[in-house]
C-alpha cells in the first residue's frame, strides 16, 4: 500500500515547496500591504477580486475538474490530446464573451456593490485579468495531469515573482494604490496566458471535438451549483460585513483569511495538486479503500500541525509585521483554518462522489451548507462583527463535510480509524485551547512558547497509539536522517 502513496509523496512534496516559497515570497509583500494600503484599500480589493472570482466560477463551467476525469478515460493519446484543446478552446471562447459583457456592465456591478460608480475603472481592469486567467488555469491542470510537478511549480513561481515585483514597482515606486495591484494582476496574467496557451496548444493541437466537450459539460455543469455554493459558503461573509459594517473591518478579515488560508496553500492544494487526479486511479484498485484510510490520517496529522502554528502564532507575526490597524485579524485565524482543515478532509472522505461521478450530492451538501452559511452570516454579523462571519464559515463547513460523508459512504464505503480520529482531535483542541489561554507580551518569548505547544502536537501523537509501530520506526529514521527515509518512502517501503 505504500508503494500507492509515493506519487502522492513524491509530487505532492515538489507542489508543497513551490508553495512555501511562493506564500514566502508573498508574505514578504505583508508589511508593504499593510503600510500603503489602508484596510480600507485592502477591503475594496478583496471585494473586486471575489466579484471576478464568481463570474469566472460560473462561466468556467466546472471544465477544471471535468478535463481531469475526462482525460483519464481514455487510453489512446490522440484522444487525451483533443480532451485539453477542446477544453482549452471551449474556456477561452466562453470566456471571452463573459468579458466583453462584463466590461459593459462594469458601471451597474460598482454600484451594486460599492453603491457608487466611482469604482467602475477598477471593475474592468479585474475582469480584463479574468479573461487571461482562463488561459492559464487549464492548461496549468494539463502539466499536474502530466505529473510534471517541476513544471508546474517553475511557473507558478515565475508569475508570482513577475507579479509582486511589478506591485512594489507600481505601488511603493509609482504610488498608485489600489490601481497597482490591478494594472500588475492584469501583465502578468497576460504574459503567462499567451504562454501556457501556445505551449498547451503545440503540444496537443488545435482541434475541437464537440462530442468531447458535450461530455466534459454534462460532468462538470453540475459542479457549477457546487463551485458557486463552495465560493459563496468562504466568502459570501465579505459581502455581508461590506453591507453591515465597514470597508476596514474587510480589510481586517481578509487580512485574517490570508492567514487562515495559508493552509490550504501549504498543505491542502499541494495534496489536491496530485490526489485530485490519482484518487480514480485508486478508487479502481483492491486495496483502493486502505490507501483513503491511511491519507486521512496522515492529512489530519499534517494539516493540524500547521493549523496549530497558524492559530498561536499569527498574533506574534501581525505584531513584527503589519501595521497596528491591522492586529486584531488574529483572533479569526483559528476558525478559518480549521474551516480549511474541515475541507481538506472532504477532499479525502467525500471522494465517493466522484469516483461514482454522481455530482450531484456534492452540489446538495454544498448548497445546503451554503444557505446555512448565508442564514448565520445575516443573523451574526450584525451584533458580532467579524467574528459572526468566522463562526458562521466555520459551522456551515461542519454541515457540508457531515452531509457530502453521508452520501459519499454509501456510494464508496470505506472504514476509518474512528478511535485515531478522535485521539487526533482531543489532542489538538487540548492544545490549541490551552495555547490560546497563555497571552504573554514579550515577542520573543511568545514565539518560542507557541511553537512548542505546536510541536507538542505531533509528538503526542507519536506516543498515543495513532501512528502503527511501522509508521514510528520510519519517523525516528526521518528524524535521523531524513533525506534516506524519504528516498525509502518513495521506493515504497516505511
Amino acid at each position: 500500500m505504500y508503494r500507492e502513496l509515493k506519487n502522492i509523496f513524491r509530487h505532492g512534496s515538489i507542489y508543497m515547496l513551490g508553495i512555501i516559497l511562493g506564500r514566502a515570497i508573498s508574505f514578504l509583500m505583508i508589511p508593504i500591504y499593510t503600510n500603503y494600503l489602508t484596510p480600507e484599500d485592502y477591503g475594496l480589493l478583496q471585494l473586486l477580486s471575489l466579484t471576478i472570482d464568481v463570474v469566472s466560477t460560473l462561466f468556467g463551467l466546472g471544465m477544471a475538474s471535468a478535463v481531469v476525469r475526462t482525460y483519464q478515460q481514455f487510453d489512446e493519446e490522440p484522444a487525451k490530446r483533443s480532451v485539453v484543446s477542446s477544453s482549452l478552446l471551449g474556456s477561452i471562447t466562453i470566456m471571452g464573451i463573459v468579458t466583453a459583457t462584463c466590461l459593459l456592465l462594469s458601471p451597474q456591478l460598482s454600484e451594486l456593490i460599492f453603491s457608487t460608480d466611482a469604482n467602475t475603472g477598477y471593475f474592468r481592469l479585474t475582469f480584463i485579468a479574468m479573461f487571461f486567467t482562463s488561459g492559464i488555469e487549464l492548461p496549468m491542470i494539463f502539466l499536474r495531469i502530466k505529473l510534471r510537478s517541476g513544471s508546474f511549480v517553475v511557473i507558478s513561481l515565475l508569475k508570482l515573482t513577475l507579479q509582486l515585483t511589478l506591485n512594489i514597482w507600481f505601488l511603493v515606486g509609482l504610488g498608485l494604490g489600489v490601481e497597482s495591484i490591478l494594472y500588475s494582476n492584469v501583465i502578468s496574467a497576460a504574459v503567462f496566458a499567451i504562454y501556457l496557451t501556445y505551449s498547451t496548444l503545440k503540444q496537443v493541437g488545435i482541434k475541437f471535438d464537440m462530442s468531447k466537450y458535450t461530455e466534459m459539460l454534462k460532468f462538470g455543469m453540475p459542479l457549477i451549483v457546487s463551485d458557486i455554493s463552495s465560493f459563496m459558503l468562504t466568502y459570501s461573509d465579505r459581502y455581508f460585513l461590506n453591507y453591515m459594517t465597514d470597508l476596514a473591518t474587510v480589510g481586517v478579515y481578509s487580512l485574517a483569511y490570508t492567514f487562515g488560508m495559508i493552509l490550504s496553500f501549504l498543505v491542502n492544494g499541494p495534496f489536491m495538486s496530485v490526489w485530485g487526479t490519482e484518487m480514480f486511479k485508486y478508487g479502481k484498485q483492491p486495496n483502493g479503500k486502505l490507501i483513503f484510510a491511511k491519507v486521512l490520517i496522515y492529512y489530519l496529522l499534517l494539516s493540524l500541525t500547521i493549523c496549530l502554528g497558524l492559530s498561536l502564532l499569527t498574533k506574534d507575526a501581525l505584531r513584527i509585521m503589519a501595521n497596528e490597524s491591522y492586529w486584531s485579524a488574529y483572533k479569526y485565524v483559528p476558525l478559518i483554518s480549521l474551516s480549511y482543515v474541515l475541507n481538506g478532509v472532504l477532499y479525502i472522505s467525500g471522494a465517493g462522489i466522484l469516483l461514482a461521478g454522481k455530482t450531484k450530492y456534492r452540489a446538495y451538501s454544498t448548497m445546503i451548507a451554503m444557505s446555512i452559511n448565508l442564514l448565520m452570516n445575516f443573523l451574526l454579523i450584525p451584533s458580532y462583527g467579524a467574528w459572526g462571519a468566522a463562526i458562521a464559515t466555520f459551522a456551515a463547513y461542519i454541515v457540508r463535510l457531515t452531509i457530502d460523508v453521508f452520501y459519499a459512504q454509501r456510494l464508496y464505503h470505506i472504514t476509518y480509524d474512528l478511535r485515531k480520529i478522535a485521539l487526533i482531535g482531543v489532542l489538538f483542541s487540548l492544545i490549541l485551547f490551552l495555547g490560546i489561554y497563555i497571552d504573554i507580551a514579550n515577542i520573543a518569548l511568545s514565539v518560542a512558547v507557541n511553537t512548542a505547544a505546536v510541536l507538542m502536537f505531533p509528538i503526542l501523537a507519536y506516543f498515543t497509539g495513532v501512528l502503527t509501530a511501522e509508521e514510528k520506526h520510519w519517523v525516528l529514521r526521518f528524524c535521523k536522517n531524513p533525506v534516506t527515509a524519504v528516498r525509502d518512502f518513495q521506493a515504497g517501503s516505511l
